[in-house]
C-alpha cells in the first residue's frame, strides 16, 4: 500500500495468479499462461502531469519499460480502446480510422518498433478521456469476436475481456481504464525484474513526493 495508489503483483515464479472472470463463468489466469502481472489502482496524476523533472523522469522510464518489454516478447503490436469516443474520433487519427471497429470498439496492429510504440503511448496520453486504452503487443493476430446468436448474449468488443480470454497470444499488454487503473502482463524474459525494479522504484519515490 502506497500513498496515493495500491500495488499488487502476481509472479508466476511464486505460484501467484491473477484470475479475471470472463462470461459463460470462465476464468483467465496469468499463472496457466506465465504471466507476470502488475495491477496498480488508483492511477493519479503523476502519468500526465509534466511539471516536475521528476515526473518526467517517471513517465520516460514508463516507455522505456514498454518498448523493452515488446521487444522482448512480442511479434506485432496492438492498440485497442473502448468505446471509441466523439473526442477520439474528432482527432482523426490516421492508426485508428485504419484499424477494425466493432460494437463501439478499435483494434489496430502495428510493427512493434520503439517509435511506433512510443507514439501510441503518447496518443494515449493525449486523447484518453473515459476510455479504457490498451497498448501491447502479441506473439500471433487474436481471433476475430464471434457475433452473438441471442439477443440476450453479452457482445464482446476489442476490451480488456476480449485479450484476456486469448491470453495464449499475448505477449504483452499495458491496459488503462476509465477508472484510473493500470494494469501491466508481460511473458517473462532475461533483464524484467532490472527494468521494473527501476520503474517501480521512481514510481515510489514520486508517490512519497506526492503523499
Amino acid at each position: 500500500m502506497h500513498g496515493e495508489y495500491t500495488v499488487e503483483v502476481y509472479d508466476p515464479r511464486r505460484g501467484q495468479d491473477y484470475r479475471f472472470r470472463l462470461g459463460g463463468g470462465k476464468f483467465s489466469s496469468s499463472l496457466e499462461h506465465n504471466l507476470l502481472v502488475i495491477n496498480i489502482s488508483p492511477r493519479n496524476t503523476i502519468w500526465r502531469s509534466t511539471h516536475s523533472a521528476s515526473v518526467g523522469r517517471l513517465r520516460e522510464s514508463y516507455v522505456n519499460l514498454v518498448v523493452l518489454v515488446m521487444q522482448h516478447t512480442s511479434k506485432s503490436g496492438f492498440f485497442s480502446l473502448s468505446p471509441l469516443s466523439k473526442n477520439v474520433k474528432d482527432a482523426d487519427i490516421p492508426e485508428i480510422r485504419e484499424a477494425q471497429h466493432l460494437y463501439g470498439s478499435t483494434l489496430g496492429y502495428y510493427e512493434p518498433t520503439p517509435e511506433k510504440t512510443r507514439r501510441m503511448l503518447e496518443l494515449r496520453d493525449r486523447h484518453q478521456t473515459y476510455e479504457e486504452w490498451i497498448v501491447g503487443g502479441c506473439i500471433r493476430p487474436f481471433d476475430l469476436p464471434r457475433k452473438t446468436a441471442k439477443w440476450y448474449q453479452t457482445e464482446v468488443g476489442f476490451e480488456f475481456e476480449y485479450f484476456l480470454a486469448q491470453s495464449s497470444h499475448l505477449g504483452c499488454l499495458f491496459y488503462r481504464g476509465e477508472m484510473g487503473e493500470d494494469i501491466i502482463f508481460t511473458r517473462l524474459f532475461a533483464g524484467i525484474d532490472d527494468s521494473l525494479d527501476s520503474w517501480m522504484s521512481l514510481l515510489r519515490e514520486q508517490d512519497d513526493r506526492s503523499g
